[in-house]
């Protein structure tokens, strides 16, 4: 069994939904099931209006009024889903849509890089069990801060998401080097994920996230279909769902590889230490008393790792305690050793004033 460094801190997959239904639930609900069913860790839906999303004479209000679901369908989808324990996050694009994603209690919220500024939504979250989400494409240092600080406020850490999608989003613009900026500018205030919206059946899809991890990234949104072939809405950027599967194995594996940091040897690197750390060794047979010099020392590999590797600064010119053979490992043992005791105590007793200048002994 392949041993994860990070189990406790897995990444996250979300499978985003988005408008892959065309307006149809029962496909929402078959897409979301089958994500779910491919190991995703949360389904993630967008709810919105086109009476709070686009004005009256906007180009696209038809087609998104035409997609939206009512607040009965809503319910009946999110209800459906969570009775088989789906984590579900929405996107919220307006008060109304917040609403119904509060009162049927899904998992987090999302709001869009265009609702960043919006005071009337921000302020409207409470610290709760839930996932806060901030999409960051097309959005100013300023107005990301903006909506951090209130949240903030709140005691809410929200989780920013670097990507825009353009349908599908260009290599050359994802950008990776301003998750560097946001974990730089602002460090301990959110946590950092990548929403990655490159085209679907482009290889660079499966490694551009990969990338991310090493970024320090804790959340990755890939975009879902049932078929990509269809080409319905929003297939540009879009994984079907046995394509998620093998996506989510590979973000397992490379997330494996990122170990625990810093120099902490686990068993299989603890092994191949004791296996080729060389430590010193007599060059020639060196008696009683003998001074140690560079000359008559040599670094091998030992027959047995009980002895650490040291420095030769802690033999060098030292006097060795007994006789030793040519080849014979030498360790501190061999040698005379200066111990310290330090004592430690509080200068402010209340039992015993001062008494951390008391005499010991007779001696301070």
């Amino acid at each position: 069994m392949e041993k994860n460094y990070i189990n406790n801190n897995k990444i996250e997959i979300i499978a985003e939904i988005a408008n892959s239904h065309e307006g149809n639930p029962q496909k929402a609900y078959d897409l979301a099931l089958a994500c779910w069913k491919a190991g995703a860790d949360a389904i993630k839906f967008q709810i919105y209006f086109a009476d709070e999303l686009l004005s009256f004479n906007h180009k696209r209000f038809k087609h998104f009024n035409d997609q939206s679901f009512s607040e009965k369908i809503w319910s009946k989808l999110l209800n459906k889903l969570k009775k088989k324990k789906i984590k579900i996050y929405c996107d919220i694009f307006g008060e109304k849509a917040f609403e119904i994603a509060s009162t049927n209690n899904v998992d987090g919220f999302k709001i869009h890089s265009s609702d960043l500024n919006n005071l009337l939504i921000l302020e409207k979250f409470k610290r709760k069990e839930k996932k806060y989400f901030l999409s960051t494409g097309g959005s100013t240092l300023e107005e990301i801060n903006y909506a951090i600080d209130i949240l903030n406020k709140k005691k809410i850490n929200p989780v920013l998401l670097h990507g825009f999608q353009s349908y599908p989003t260009n290599i050359l613009d994802c950008n990776l080097n301003r998750l560097k900026t946001f974990k730089k500018i602002f460090n301990n205030r959110c946590e950092i994920g990548y929403q990655d919206h490159t085209s679907g059946d482009d290889p660079m899809n499966f490694i551009i996230p990969q990338i991310a991890i090493g970024y320090g990234v804790k959340y990755i949104e890939k975009h879902v279909t049932l078929s990509r072939s269809e080409k319905g809405v929003d297939y540009y950027s879009s994984l079907e769902p046995n394509e998620l599967k093998k996506f989510i194995s590979i973000v397992n594996k490379s997330q494996s590889s990122i170990g625990i940091g810093d120099v902490k040897f686990e068993s299989n690197e603890l092994i191949y230490r004791k296996a080729v750390k060389k430590i010193w060794h007599a060059k020639s047979n060196i008696k009683k008393f003998q001074k140690i010099t560079k000359k008559n020392v040599i670094m091998k590999r030992p027959s047995n790792n009980a002895i650490c590797p040291v420095p030769i600064e802690m033999f060098l010119g030292k006097k060795i305690l007994f006789n030793v053979k040519r080849d014979a490992p030498l360790s501190k043992s061999l040698f005379k050793n200066n111990i310290i005791a330090t004592i430690i105590v509080r200068s402010k007793s209340k039992r015993l004033p001062k008494k951390a200048l008391l005499k010991i002994c007779n001696k301070y």
